[in-house]
């Protein structure tokens, strides 16, 4: 039973060195010179890697543990009791790595000259020497028992051992060519696979450089090559950036390691700048902080207050007429005590001073307007504001909404601020979705939002150089942006998810595709 124990523990630490070396050393060791100890993937089969050759091997296994188990030469030579129990064990054990990994690691490594082998190999090796011995020990006693001595052969039949000689010499050749040219193979199988998964590292690393180029550095090159200087001879990649559509692109990379290919592939597309992606942002949080929003830089929001054009007259308001489309100057825009008028565009508002609606007033816009509104808003006492139509408003100072203010919008309405932004006292501004109503504070963090006294609103507001103060049972049903954001007395905000999509600025970047990675 002597071969037997031998097999099973050839099997069992070859399969434990395997293990260790596949996922405890991830570089090669050297031991000596010229020896090194490390993994190298081999996922040569010579039964392929198909159904039928996996059944292949599954049997050809069961028949070395049978062979293993019950093997009794007649003449007890331990050459063939040893040669079978180191063969039978390093088949074993390499066949079992082939069936349920699909693969197998060799971790012995002689690079110079060029082989890669591991303990299954050796014992399969060194088994078929000894059985190769042994069989030529059981002939030997074959041929004695038929009283074929090998003296009586030379005495008798002179020149009979020369072709026997060289029967059994090309026989042991053949033998140690076969296995050599399977360990060879193995070396060559090994090295080819782990040098193209250094050139799929390599093709990542290209991808990498792509995104540094269209991210970091704003860039879109169609190719992009290493740097042989940085990466050395041996190793290398380039790489294409691909229109694949609108605002889209595929980045194809082919790394190179010492001849060897591999491509790696991704898909990127572009996108604005997204104004309103949390509902509460902190930026002067620090990181593991709570508010904290690492990565996300935030455009800057700026205007100029355009001239009024020389050839437009000042025009006093008649509200009972209304304005109607076409360019029209105002050197303050006021509407009071219950009176109420309507805009209708396409149309450009220029007002030099305030822009007011006081007790009760009601204003109207229809179409498409701009508003250019060179000091103050100011919404008071129960007035109304109702946006039919799309518009844009261009503020130089203070918005503010007060006491009762109600605030419609049936399509987009934009608010660009350079001053404060003030809403209170059971204001009520904005219908659902938010994203059709935006407040954007454009300067300094001088300039806050105050939001408070049961003041409800359903828009998105973005000050993300300033302080955004909400108290006192405000209700926001929206998004807020703000340098420092505070909630006090029972306030709330509420994130509408329209506000995901809204974007504004000219800069955007490029986003990665979920999903979208591909190796060869």
């Amino acid at each position: 039973m002597h071969h037997l124990f031998l097999g099973l523990g050839i099997i069992l630490c070859d399969q434990i060195i395997k293990l260790t070396a596949r996922y405890m050393i991830p570089q090669p060791i050297t031991i000596l010179e010229g020896i090194s100890f490390g993994p190298a993937v081999n996922p040569f089969c010579p039964f392929g890697p198909s159904f039928a050759g996996r059944i292949l091997l599954f049997a050809i296994i069961i028949v070395c543990v049978f062979y293993l188990a019950r093997y009794n030469p007649p003449h007890k030579d331990f050459r063939l009791y040893l040669g079978t129990g180191l063969a039978a064990g390093g088949a074993i054990s390499n066949g079992l790595s082939w069936l349920i990994q699909g693969y197998v690691v060799d971790y012995i490594l002689l690079p110079n000259l060029g082989v890669a082998a591991n303990l299954a190999d050796i014992a399969l090796f060194t088994g078929i020497v000894f059985i190769c011995f042994g069989i030529a020990r059981e002939v030997r006693s074959w041929l004695e028992e038929k009283q074929y001595s090998i003296s009586r052969i030379l005495r008798d039949k002179k020149g009979a051992v020369l072709p026997l000689t060289l029967i059994v010499i090309v026989i042991l050749s053949f033998l140690i060519t076969a296995i050599y040219s399977l360990v060879l193979t193995n070396y060559k199988n090994a090295t080819y696979w782990d040098n193209k998964t250094k050139a799929l590292y390599l093709a990542e690393s290209g991808i990498n450089d792509a995104l540094y180029h269209l991210i970091e550095k704003g860039e879109q090159p169609a190719q992009i090559n290493s740097d042989p200087a940085v990466m050395g001879s041996d190793a290398s990649y380039s790489v294409q950036l691909i229109p694949a559509g609108s605002d889209k692109l595929k980045i194809t990379s082919t790394g190179t390691y010492r001849g060897v290919k591999n491509t790696a592939s991704l898909m990127v597309y572009y996108v604005g700048e997204t104004l309103f992606p949390q509902a509460i942002v902190d930026l002067s949080a620090q990181p593991e902080e709570d508010g904290y929003y690492e990565g996300y830089q935030y455009p800057a929001i700026t205007f100029n207050l355009p001239a009024v054009p020389p050839a437009l007259n000042p025009e006093t308001l008649n509200p009972g007429q209304g304005v109607g489309p076409g360019d029209h100057c105002f050197t303050s825009f006021e509407l009071q005590n219950n009176k109420s008028t309507t805009i209708t565009g396409p149309a450009n508002i220029y007002v030099t001073g305030d822009f007011q609606l006081d007790n009760n007033a009601g204003l109207t816009v229809n179409g498409q307007v701009t508003f250019y509104i060179s000091r103050d808003l100011h919404l008071e006492n129960n007035s109304s504001l109702n946006l039919l139509g799309m518009t844009t408003w261009y503020i130089g100072n203070d918005a503010s909404f007060q006491n009762g203010v109600t605030l419609t919008q049936m399509q987009p309405a934009v608010f660009y601020i350079k001053g404060d932004l003030d809403a209170g006292n059971n204001c009520r501004l904005g219908t659902i979705p938010a994203a059709n109503l935006l407040f954007y504070l454009t300067t300094d963090k001088s300039h806050d939002v105050d939001v408070n006294n049961n003041a409800a609103i359903k828009a998105g507001l973005f000050n993300a150089t300033g302080q955004v103060n909400i108290g006192n049972n405000a209700t926001i049903n929206g998004g807020v942006v703000g340098q420092q954001v505070s909630l006090k007395n029972h306030a709330a905000i509420n994130y509408d998810e329209s506000l995901k999509n809204v974007g504004g600025g000219s800069n955007g970047t490029w986003k990665i595709q979920a999903g979208s990675w591909a190796g060869e």
